[in-house]
C-alpha cells in the first residue's frame, strides 16, 4: 500500500503536537487524525490484515469476558466462603464462652464448683471416682 504521509514528517509533527498538549494547548482533532492515519502506515497492515486482526481479537474478547465472568463468580463465591467462616468463627468464641462458663457449674456429688475437684475438695465421691 502507497503511504499517503511522509514518515519524517509524522514524527516531526507527533513531537510537537504531545508538546503543544503538555503546555495546555487544546486537542485538534484534524492533527490527531493525521496522526492516527500515519501511526496505521508505520504497521504496514493492509486493510484487509485489520479485518482478519478484528475478527480473531473479538473471539479473544469474548474469551476474556467469559472469563472475567468465571473469575467474578470465584471471587463472590469466596467472598461467601469469608463471610461463613467469619460467622462460623464467632460462633467458636460463643461456644468456648460457654464452655468456660460450665466449667465452674457447681459438683453434682457435693455442691462445690468443679476446679474445686483439681485437689481442694476432700471427702467428695467425684475425687473418688
Amino acid at each position: 500500500m502507497e503511504r499517503l504521509t511522509n514518515k519524517r514528517e509524522a514524527d516531526a509533527q507527533r513531537e510537537g503536537y504531545e508538546r503543544r498538549l503538555a503546555n495546555g494547548y487544546q486537542r485538534s482533532i484534524p492533527v490527531e487524525r493525521f496522526l492516527r492515519l500515519a501511526a496505521y502506515e508505520d504497521t504496514g497492515l493492509m486493510p484487509n490484515d485489520v479485518t482478519d486482526m478484528m475478527a480473531a481479537n473479538g473471539n479473544a474478547i469474548c474469551e476474556i469476558v467469559k472469563l472475567k465472568e468465571e473469575l467474578q463468580g470465584a471471587k463472590n463465591t469466596a467472598e461467601q466462603y469469608a463471610a461463613i467462616n467469619e460467622t462460623l468463627f464467632d460462633s467458636n468464641m460463643k461456644l468456648a464462652a460457654d464452655r468456660k462458663a460450665l466449667i465452674n457449674e457447681l459438683c453434682q456429688y457435693c455442691g462445690k464448683y468443679k476446679q474445686a475437684h483439681e485437689g481442694a475438695c476432700d471427702g467428695c465421691r467425684w475425687r473418688e471416682m
